[in-house]
């Protein structure tokens, strides 16, 4: 990354999306340039991941950066998806990414940084009021629009989970949807391979403090977890802050991850309602009836539907049996405790 040109248009940075914040370092913001398109096809906006517009990109100065007048002001309402994660979020937020009608921005880097970074600093040596000018910073550069009529909608990741009243109390009509599944269907998807395995583990450790800070979790001893247990343990923790923030929260919407699957029509009406993205009937069948929804959401070569998934399912369920067991017995002893009802409330569909 180059340092940023004597000529560098701040003006032109907080209005426009073409500069992405990538991510922090410890002095810096890492820009790098994008495009509407780019964006599109950016399936994930993470340093591995993005498609960048071109390859170049800048280091600012990120003292300077937080002290420039036109953070604050340019602050808009953000559309969010909240989710558990392997459980259809990537496809829902592709299928309402319509240029257009929406800019989607998914699972960007920064605000996961500053999610972990609030869970792994000592309360005596966390300085809120910085954390929150860099919160709004990110959230203000995400909140750029290409057009007026073209909201962003911004597709979290598990960090986030555990600050979303940070989050959604940065602007008064940001709101959000929850997609979640039942801990069966979740612990087979995050159960189902060696790599699954190590990110579930690896997931709970970054977020130990913000297990413990719940009660009935706060005896857990994160690092002993095995996968299944750590799995269980990481659906727990986010369900309770999903109930958690719907109590605070009155813009927010539940979506259960099958309902999404069975009647993805009505899910992106009710969505493109929800949030004021204008979509039409005609382009919601479009969009339904095209190559995402016959394609694998992260893998656009690999063919696959929702019979592909309800199958995949069934074999999940059969080859990982004993690790769901072992997952679902150690939530047993939780579920109690955390009082979670079994379909979460405010739901998006009926």
């Amino acid at each position: 990354m180059n340092k940023a040109a004597p000529d560098f248009q701040w003006d032109e940075l907080f209005r426009s999306p073409d500069m992405y914040l990538l991510e922090f370092t410890e002095q810096q913001a890492l820009f790098i340039p994008m495009t509407r398109e780019s964006y599109n096809r950016s399936i994930f906006t993470d340093r591995q991941r993005i498609v960048p517009a071109r390859p170049a990109g800048r280091g600012i100065n990120l003292d300077k950066l937080l002290q420039h007048p036109d953070i604050d002001p340019v602050q808009q309402p953000l559309r969010f998806i909240f989710h558990l994660a392997h459980g259809g979020s990537t496809l829902l937020a592709r299928a309402l990414d319509l240029p257009g009608r929406s800019l989607v921005i998914r699972e960007p880097a920064p605000l996961r940084q500053l999610a972990i970074e609030r869970l792994a600093t000592h309360p005596m040596l966390f300085n809120q009021e910085h954390w929150m000018r860099r919160l709004r910073l990110v959230t203000g550069l995400l909140g750029r629009r290409y057009r007026e009529s073209e909201p962003v909608l911004v597709k979290a990741n598990v960090p986030v989970n555990f600050i979303l009243p940070e989050v959604l109390s940065l602007h008064e009509d940001s709101c959000g949807i929850i997609l979640y599944s039942g801990l069966k269907q979740y612990l087979a998807a995050v159960l189902k391979s060696p790599d699954h395995h190590r990110w579930v583990v690896n997931v709970i450790r970054q977020l130990a403090s913000g297990v413990k800070q719940i009660p009935a979790l706060s005896s857990v001893m994160v690092d002993r977890l095995s996968p299944p247990e750590a799995a269980a343990c990481l659906w727990l923790a986010q369900m309770f802050k999903y109930v958690q923030a719907l109590k605070l929260h009155s813009n927010l919407r539940t979506l259960v991850s099958n309902m999404f699957f069975e009647q993805p029509g009505a899910t992106l009406q009710a969505a493109s309602d929800f949030m004021g993205l204008g979509f039409s009937a005609t382009e919601i069948r479009e969009t339904v009836a095209g190559a995402l929804f016959t394609s694998h959401a992260k893998k656009p070569g690999m063919a696959y539907d929702n019979a592909a998934r309800k199958s995949e399912y069934r074999c999940q369920l059969a080859d990982n049996q004993q690790l769901i067991s072992e997952g679902m017995g150690w939530a047993d002893d939780y579920l109690c405790q955390l009082d979670l009802p079994d379909i979460l409330p405010c739901p998006l569909i009926a």
